[in-house]
């Protein structure tokens, strides 16, 4: 009763987002360094030197949230006792739905982001939080899961050693405060979670359209 799972590619994702903007003053490349809040607006200092006023900031900033380090203090994530895999491979016969198999300690996602490609997320528990990139190669990869059922072993097959991996701590961000004045945050900025079930997006969507009905 909530619709089919669906996936897409960062990239096509940015570009949409960027079409949808068109005609709205966009500026890549620059950071929020600090906030102060006044009355009836809030003035920002930017990286490149610049200083604006605005009447509202949104923080959509991702789990390190700079907006949230600014006008909430200190709120490192926090670790969730897992690490994990993130990468795109050549979508494999049969792969048509939201896919997950369970090992111990351990899981293996894969979700078709297009005709030809798949996501694929792999976690396992670790009572540290990474922070050795050797970690993440493509030979420890196939060494944790090399116990798993197809398609695992034949998509880690294709993994070269130059092809991307995004490998990291998985942690989250609790949060009982979500705004403060002219100040409020959204998507995993607020309430970052472990990517298991792969909503950050999908959570960022819900928080703007509710913002959007409250503003």
């Amino acid at each position: 009763g909530c619709g089919p799972c669906l996936g897409i590619a960062r990239a096509g994702l940015h570009k949409l987002l960027v079409q949808q903007a068109s005609g709205l003053h966009v500026r890549f490349g620059v950071t929020v360094q600090a906030l102060r809040q006044h009355e009836d607006h809030v003035s920002v200092e930017l990286s490149d030197g610049g200083k604006e006023a605005y009447d509202f900031i949104v923080g959509a900033d991702g789990i390190r949230s700079s907006v949230r380090r600014l006008e909430f203090g200190h709120s490192e994530p926090s670790f969730r006792g897992e690490a994990g895999w993130r990468f795109t491979v050549r979508r494999p016969a049969g792969l048509d739905d939201w896919t997950a198999l369970r090992g111990r300690g351990s899981a293996f996602l894969m979700l078709p982001i297009s005709e030809d490609w798949a996501y694929c997320y792999a976690d396992q528990s670790s009572d540290r939080a990474a922070t050795d990139s050797a970690q993440g190669g493509v030979e420890r990869l196939r060494e944790h899961f090399a116990d798993y059922a197809r398609p695992v072993c034949e998509v880690l097959a294709r993994l070269g050693p130059a092809d991307p991996i995004h490998f990291s701590a998985i942690e989250e961000v609790s949060r009982q405060c979500f705004g403060l004045g002219r100040v409020v945050l959204i998507g995993d900025a607020a309430h970052a979670m472990s990517p298991n079930m792969a909503c950050g997006a999908a959570m960022a969507f819900e928080d703007a359209l509710v913002l959007a009905e409250i503003v």
